[in-house]
């Protein structure tokens, strides 16, 4: 039902306020609103009242603005407002509050809002509100504070914990000086700040959590407010808001109100103003439980959910969809009351009964009567029936109301098959159905009824038992068996825990005396009844007692009790304190009770109140436990009660207090009428799979998992979950039915319904038992089947090369048949003419070009299709690649990848899903010594306009390239490098990143943080007419010892660029420097071309690390000697085979100052030549460009004869000297300096004149 508010008043009152009013334009709005911040939407909603602001008018010093409120399923707390002339009214005051106690200096002159009213007919909440306002022109800013005094006590502080925000807490300033005692209430009022105005307070949100503080000094209750919303507040808004309403209606699942279990039905319901709507929740509710399960999500848009009915849930349900919209709306509707049956069609059921009968067992309303005179049952030993009239066949016909009978005097020993067929009105037999035959042997097998009442006396030497039959015995019994067990009822007759003391002949009553019994043990017994089968009938409530010996002296197993409300006793000399937080009075004797104890240590004796099932309430009791028991060993202990009636340990998951100071141990008891102790569990449950395994699931089908599940403890909790193999699997508790739980292994069922596994991502599912002293999981992910259209199937563009990788493994897994059914031909032959294939396998005997295979060159099983690896192919023709079907592989186990030593590896993620580095790395860890594997250098292939190249995912040295929660993403293309000597194997396991426990790991972000003393840069680099280029990193970390550099990585362009090493002539995609020298550092960037045209590439600064303002970054160009603004392109021109060194340099302005005149003398010049003249030697000092790959110097005579020649072997720029030594005559010569450049032919000559003189 729609419900309209009317009218909306906000009235403000400016007293000490310049100037003129603020206005509300008329788009703006006042915003209520309650919710909770709850991640699991089963318990969060949301509530906001959307006003639309019609009219303002100014009268005196107030501010009247005229507002309409409309909205759709009016929460509880606002039904009091009438429609037709009620309103709700929101009221502001500004003045000067008096009692600030201190504040950040901008407030000391400012307005203050004071407070805001809501009217709900006559009666009026006024919270008292202190808040500063300051002026147009000031803003809020982080650790801006101020405290405010309440009364003598209390007092409010407000901290800015952002710009934006602050957060408002209580304290009691009367123990400001005792930690832990003055803080009342942190955070217990949130203030969000917005620069617009009026007041420039966005929302002002209240704390439920902390109603009652809050009340000290607001001065409400806050009672008609929703009691059970975690925040409350109001916005202040002035801007555009659209108004929606949201109303939810018609929630049905099938026509007929009947559901049945393991079917699918659509869950339809109707949403007016979907297009608001963010998302539909869904829930169930069974046999009127008060609590909702969820469901599902699905988006606004979706009016349907198909929901697969689970097995022993309830016999009733409703279904609840909610619709939260994308400003915070909130409507709900709920569908009508289904019945659940697990009859979906006509089924006839035969049991075998006692005395040679069978029952026979059906459902009427399945079958189709029209044209139908009567239902006939043919039955017979001879096999089955499969038509009628048959032969050697009995016939019962029966109307169609009937739904049972009871067919006599079978013979025992055969078997027996019914089959159910339809009389027409023609006179012709129909069967009844698929499910209208069954068959049962008949033998008795059925026990005799046991209706004996046992009762017990005792004395300080025996125990009397009598029993008697309070209904005629039956009429084929044989025997009656007494049976005993010291530590709980004899369950049946293959108990092997109990005793049979004697058989008697059956009698409408007996007795029997025992004696030498052990003092002060519970005796527990049961009297069974025996047919003359040898079936035993298992005993019943009035069949069991226990008895004890009475004791002649004082017992010390035995102390009596007298609890009243709040009471506190102690037993057994006061080690065993009993406590009564309830009302509850009651007097019983507790008796020490002891059992087996499989897989436990005892903390305490056992415990058993005679009385126990007439205590109504439940009841603390405490403990000492052994001093030797250290603190963690002690953290384990738990509460456990027995089930005296069929067996079993039950663990309490009430609460449990250790002390380890006092070594005491308390506990809340609710299951008061089982004997109970203090124990540590030792047995870690088992989980199994009954069963061979099924094969893989294919999406759209259920598939059911049986498992046995062994523990030493009965009530251990179960969950399930499943999902889509790329998120974090959905709770499918609701689809766990137990088959057995009552023998051990117990036996549960779960369905995974229809829909859930995905035929792109797969199957994460997982099945878990806790004990509360251990858990354990089973992994029950499958292997998804992948028909028709393939997720992996992809479009190739023409003249691009391509990477072919699969995130499952192809039916057809080789290359040629996959080919041949993408270009539609019978056979694919492999023509370098339309395309080229090729694969990355350095170390390959038929490889090229340092590791590049090309496909048809050599066997074909290296392009085989397999998660994992991927090759390239380019073509010369559009091709749409279709892979068939696949199969998922099951998210189980780690993928194994080895990567050679010094060698770079094509990989691709094996799983259809991103996963986070970190989780690669902590599996890998175990498979390689001294953690090699976190070595590895791990590159992505980037797409950038159909082209590809390499960009860095993880170096581990290199700042914000080491992070644990960057991912690698599923289906794309990586290259991993091993630098190190040896093989690395790397396992990826099947974890996804929303599953992963690092996306929660404190540790593994605050890697992301920054950190002084590191940063780095990234260069991007890009050619002309030949696309981006793999980018290059530079960095510092002073963590490091020394210095890092990591590997150039693969590409398909003639242009690299790279950090260059001068002194080792070697090359590198990224350097991290270890130290800095004079407050900063440079890098000498090498561009190559070993293309035969011409190029022109441009760099440009990309990333910036955590490089403080105060450093300086610039680019230093050694063509022109000149510097170059960071922010700047740095243009290089290169020739065929030409290479060039530019430099880029970070540091401090006075670093620049230095480092200007040393990089300046890196020209081509010839300085001094001294001694000149000289005798026999002389030195030569000079300077050498960047750009320099050729040195040589000669000394000639005047005739032009060489006479002393020496090549530069060791090439760096900047100033250099050589020493000329070498016996020469009296006269002048001529010394040459030859200088070829990169991209130079010819050289640069430098000549100088030298004069020996002997």
């Amino acid at each position: 039902m729609m419900k309209y508010c009317g009218y909306l008043w906000v009235v403000l009152v400016l007293p000490y306020m310049i100037g003129s009013f603020p206005s509300f334009s008329d788009k703006g709005a006042f915003q209520l609103f309650s919710w909770t911040r709850q991640i699991d939407d089963s318990v969060n909603y949301g509530y906001k009242l959307v006003s639309k602001i019609n009219s303002q008018v100014i009268r005196n010093d107030s501010l009247l603005i005229d507002a309409t409120l409309r909205v759709a399923d009016l929460p509880a707390w606002l039904e009091r407002v009438k429609t037709s002339y009620g309103s709700l009214g929101v009221y502001f005051a500004n003045s000067k509050p008096q009692n600030t106690v201190m504040c950040s200096s901008v407030y000391e002159n400012c307005s203050w809002l004071t407070g805001f009213r809501l009217s709900l007919d006559a009666d009026t909440h006024m919270i008292r509100f202190p808040f500063p306002v300051p002026d147009e022109g000031k803003s809020y800013h982080k650790y801006d504070y101020f405290t405010l005094k309440v009364n003598d006590s209390i007092q409010v502080q407000f901290q800015a914990v952002e710009d934006s925000l602050f957060m408002g807490s209580i304290l009691n300033n009367n123990k400001r000086n005792e930690p832990g005692k003055w803080l009342i209430g942190k955070g217990a009022i949130m203030v969000r700040i917005s620069n617009s105005i009026p007041f420039k307070v966005h929302n002002i949100e209240l704390n439920a959590a902390y109603k009652d503080i809050i009340s000290l000094y607001l001065g409400d209750s806050l009672s008609k407010l929703s009691k059970t919303c975690d925040y409350y507040g109001i916005d202040f808004v002035d801007t555009t808001v659209v108004e929606h309403i949201i109303h939810v209606r018609n929630v049905n699942v099938s026509s007929n109100m009947i559901l049945n279990t393991d079917s699918t039905y659509k869950i339809t319901w109707l949403v007016d103003g979907k297009e608001a709507v963010q998302l539909c929740s869904l829930y169930v509710n069974f046999d009127n439980d008060s609590k909702w399960l969820p469901l599902a999500k699905t988006s606004g848009t979706t009016e349907q959910f198909s929901w697969l009915v689970p097995q022993n849930k309830g016999k009733k349900c409703i279904i609840r969809v909610r619709a939260l919209g994308n400003e915070g709306q909130n409507s709900t509707a709920e569908s009508g009351v289904y019945t659940i049956t697990s009859i979906s069609e006509f089924q006839l059921q035969a049991k075998a009964l006692s005395n040679n009968s069978a029952q026979l067992q059906w459902n009427p309303k399945f079958l189709n009567s029209s044209n139908m005179k009567s239902l006939v049952i043919a039955y017979g030993s001879n096999g089955p029936v499969l038509s009628y009239p048959a032969a050697n066949s009995d016939t019962i016909h029966y109307d169609f109301q009937a739904s049972s009978d009871t067919i006599k005097n079978l013979t025992k020993g055969i078997t027996y098959y019914f089959s159910a067929f339809l009389l027409t009105d023609g006179g012709s037999y129909l069967s009844a159905g698929l499910l209208a035959q069954d068959s049962v042997l008949i033998l008795d097998k059925t026990p005799p009824v046991n209706n004996f009442q046992l009762t017990a006396t005792a004395d300080t030497a025996s125990i009397q038992l009598s029993w008697e039959s309070i209904l005629p015995l039956p009429e084929d019994a044989d025997s009656v068996g007494l049976f005993v067990c010291e530590f709980r009822y004899p369950v049946n007759f293959y108990d092997s825990a109990s005793t049979l003391l004697k058989k008697f002949p059956v009698a409408k009553s007996g007795n029997h005396k025992l004696q030498n019994l052990k003092p002060g043990q519970n005796y527990y017994f049961a009297i069974m009844i025996r047919d003359s089968s040898g079936n035993w009938a298992e005993p019943t409530e009035n069949s069991r007692t226990r008895a004890r010996l009475l004791s002649s002296t004082s017992d010390v197993n035995t102390g009596a009790i007298t609890i009243t409300p709040s009471d506190t006793q102690y037993v057994f000399k006061d080690s065993l304190l009993i406590w009564n937080t309830s009302d509850l009075t009651f007097v019983d004797t507790i008796d020490r009770w002891a059992a087996p104890l499989q897989g436990f240590i005892p903390v305490s004796p056992g415990y058993v109140f005679r009385n126990g099932d007439r205590i109504s309430k439940p009841l603390w009791c405490r403990v000492s436990y052994p001093g030797t028991l250290k603190p963690v060993k002690a953290n384990t202990i738990l509460l456990y009660s027995y089930d005296i009636y069929k067996g079993g340990w039950f663990v309490s998951y009430d609460s449990v207090q250790i002390d380890t100071v006092n070594h005491l141990v308390s506990a809340r008891n609710t299951m008061v009428s089982f004997p109970f102790m203090f124990l540590i569990d030792t047995l870690v449950p088992t989980i199994t799979i009954k069963g061979k395994d099924k094969g893989p699931v294919i999406s759209g089908q259920k598939y059911i998992d049986t498992l046995l599940v062994t523990d030493n403890v009965k009530n251990f909790s179960k969950k399930f979950l499943a999902g889509p193999g790329d998120a974090a699997p959905w709770d499918m508790s609701l689809y766990i039915f137990p088959i057995d739980t009552v023998n051990s292994p117990q036996i549960i069922g779960v369905t995974l319904p229809p829909g859930i596994a995905d035929g792109c991502t797969g199957l994460r599912s997982l099945f878990s038992v806790s004990d509360r002293g251990h858990e354990i999981s089973i992994n029950l992910s499958k292997s998804v089947t992948r028909n028709n259209n393939n997720c992996d199937n992809f479009r190739i563009v023409p003249d691009n090369w391509t990477p072919v990788l699969v995130s499952a493994k192809p039916d057809m897994y080789m290359l040629e048949p996959v080919m041949s059914r993408s270009n539609g031909i019978t056979t694919f032959k492999y023509d370098t003419r339309e395309m080229r294939i090729v694969k990355w396998s350095q170390g390959h005997t038929a490889a090229f070009d340092s590791g590049w295979v090309e496909y048809g060159t050599v066997a074909d099983s290296i392009f085989d299709l397999k998660p994992g690896t991927f090759f390239w192919i380019r073509t010369k023709t559009n091709v749409n690649i279709d892979f068939g079907s696949a199969m998922v592989p099951a998210l189980i186990d780690t993928v194994s990848i080895n990567l050679p030593p010094q060698k770079w590896t094509d990989f691709a993620n094996p799983f259809p899903f991103d996963m986070y580095i970190g989780d690669i790395l902590d599996a890998s860890r175990k498979s390689n010594s001294q953690n090699a594997s976190d070595s590895i250098e791990i590159y992505s292939w980037k797409n950038e306009n159909g082209n590809y190249h390499t960009k860095q995912v993880y170096l581990a040295a290199m700042p914000n390239l080491h992070n644990m929660v960057d991912t690698i993403k599923g289906m794309k293309p990586y290259a991993i490098f091993n630098p190190g000597k040896k093989t690395i194997t790397i396992r990826i396991p099947p974890v996804c990143a929303p599953v992963s426990s690092l996306a929660h790991n404190e540790d593994a972000l605050a890697k992301n943080k920054k950190k002084k003393d590191q940063w780095s840069l990234r260069i991007d680099s890009w050619g002309e007419g030949i696309g981006a280029l793999p980018s290059v990193y530079c960095g510092y970390n002073s963590a490091l010892s020394k210095d890092v550099t990591y590997h150039i990585p693969p590409a398909f362009s003639n242009q690299r660029v790279s950090v260059y090493d001068q002194a080792k002539r070697l090359k590198w995609g990224g350097v991290v420097a270890s130290n800095l020298s004079g407050g900063g550092c440079y890098f000498e960037i090498l561009f190559d071309n070993s293309s035969q045209v011409s190029v022109l590439v441009r760099s440009l600064l990309g990333s910036i690390y955590n490089i403080e303002s105060t450093q300086l970054i610039k680019w230093y160009d050694t063509e022109r000697n000149l510097w170059i603004d960071s922010k700047d392109t740095m243009k290089v021109f290169l020739k065929p085979q030409q290479s060039k060194i530019q430099i880029v340099a970070i540091g401090s302005e006075q670093y620049f100052k230095d480092l200007g005149p040393v990089l300046f003398k890196n020209i081509l010049a010839l300085h001094a030549i001294y001694p000149n003249p000289f005798k026999r030697s002389f030195n030569i000092h000079y300077t050498l460009p960047y750009n320099a790959r050729q040195v040589s110097f000669v000394v000639y005579n005047l005739k032009g004869q060489v006479l002393w020649k020496q090549e530069i072997k060791n090439l760096r720029p900047g100033p250099s000297s050589l020493r000329m030594d070498r016996q020469l005559a009296t006269g002048i010569y001529i010394l040459q300096m030859r200088v070829i450049q990169n991209g130079s032919v010819s050289p640069n000559v430098l000549n100088r004149e030298v004069m020996c003189i002997n």
